[in-house]
């Protein structure tokens, strides 16, 4: 197998996972202490040969999925490439299987298209629900199986299978309002997301590489405020210095000189920046947990169109 290209994360077995995902679309939703089992219970030469080259045909699909320069691709349209990368970027576990059925069958356009919408769902799963609940798995299996065996051939079909697991715009808006994100990496890619539908800017949703070297994530209430931000409590801090609408987007030769300093002085700053939503907060007089709530609640509106469904 070419299982081994893959840069194997140490958290189980990158065989077994693979041949849990490849049976999963083979034949459905599996648990992962079934898969020995299910090998197993393949008797026959004719019947071992035929699973093996259906295991070898997915196994060379499987790992073009983690690489965006993989030989795969090289008949899909162009926008294949940044999707690739921000659905591993999200590395939920439970959409392996269907990626892998998508790739393994969909068209070229079709897998365009369903990948562009598993980066939504990725995402209003991650604000709105939970992308570790079995819940997801269950529905994303038989959904993968279903496209192997041709009972599903479009991005549109796919759509109404998994529709329950969705969260719908209600429940997505209405999750986002009150979202906080502990880590940097996913904060940036929210933001740069939400700027990009700000400027109408097609597929607001794509990861860009060079974000991280270019672009940078400012807390306006900061991790560790001093003495320079009496307006919040010790408990309006805690809950609201992680929440998206205390988070903007900075160039990176401008945020390093910013560190706990009061709001007013970080306001040129913020003034002068080429990303809108960095830009209007200048606007605001004092920075509040109000302040911190309205923003928050115009970024959910935001977000259905940068995450549309």
């Amino acid at each position: 197998m070419v299982l081994e290209t893959l840069q194997a994360e140490e958290k189980e077995d990158l065989t077994v996972t693979f041949l849990r995902h490849a049976l999963m679309v083979i034949r459905g939703f599996l648990r992962k202490d079934k898969v020995y089992e299910v090998v197993q219970e393949t008797k026959g030469p004719q019947a071992s040969i035929a699973f093996l080259k259906k295991v070898e045909n997915l196994v060379k699909v499987y790992v073009a999925t983690f690489y965006r320069d993989h030989d795969h691709w090289k008949s899909y349209p162009d926008a294949i490439l940044p999707a690739i990368d921000t659905i591993n970027f999200f590395d939920i576990a439970p959409f392996r299987p269907v990626i892998l059925a998508i790739a393994a069958k969909f068209p070229p356009k079709e897998a365009l298209n369903a990948f562009k919408i598993f980066i939504s769902l990725g995402v209003r799963l991650l604000i709105a629900t939970s992308t570790r609940s079995g819940s997801v798995e269950e529905t994303l299996a038989p959904a993968a199986n279903k496209i192997y065996i041709g009972r599903i051939s479009t991005a549109a079909e796919l759509k109404t299978e998994i529709n329950g697991l969705i969260p719908n715009d209600t429940q997505f808006q209405q999750a986002f309002e009150n979202a906080t994100v502990s880590k940097g990496p996913l904060a940036r890619y929210y933001l740069r997301a939400l700027e990009n539908a700000h400027q109408k800017r097609p597929d607001p949703y794509y990861i860009l590489q060079s974000d991280k070297e270019e672009i940078t994530l400012e807390h306006i209430l900061p991790e560790k405020p001093e003495h320079n931000w009496p307006q919040f409590s010790l408990e309006e801090h805690a809950s609201y210095w992680r929440r998206i609408g205390n988070m903007i987007l900075l160039r990176y030769k401008d945020n390093s000189g910013l560190k706990s300093n009061p709001f007013q002085e970080k306001i040129p700053v913020y003034k002068s920046c080429p990303y809108r939503l960095t830009s209007q907060v200048s606007d605001v007089q004092d920075w509040t947990v109000e302040k911190i709530r309205e923003r928050q609640v115009g970024l959910a509106k935001l977000a259905l169109k940068a995450w549309p469904i």
